[in-house]
């Protein structure tokens, strides 16, 4: 067997120390990278979030306006039939 010097143990040591900052700096560069993906990540939510509420506005715009447009069909209905009732009863009077 070998002996263990105390410059083999600092040796050791370093190596050991220097791998742990390496790690540490990793971890810590993963953090940052992860911090910015999620700060986009709620910009880009927060984006569609407004995006969504401006579609639900305009789909409850778009309900109303179709609302209006029915009644306007029946009562263009309405008329027709009851123009159409009304020729037909001047029509039987002739006869």
């Amino acid at each position: 067997m070998s002996t263990v010097t105390d410059s083999g143990l600092q040796q050791l040591k370093d190596l050991i120390t220097a791998g742990q900052l390496a790690t540490q700096k990793q971890i810590a560069d993963l953090n940052k990278k992860m911090e910015v993906g999620f700060a986009n990540f709620d910009t880009k939510f927060a984006h569609l979030e407004g995006k969504i509420n401006t579609l639900s506005g305009e789909l409850s715009i778009i309900q109303s306006n179709q609302k209006g447009q029915d009644t306007r069909f029946w009562s263009l209905v309405f008329l027709i039939l009851t123009t159409f009732i009304r020729a037909i009863c001047k029509l039987a009077k002739f006869y």
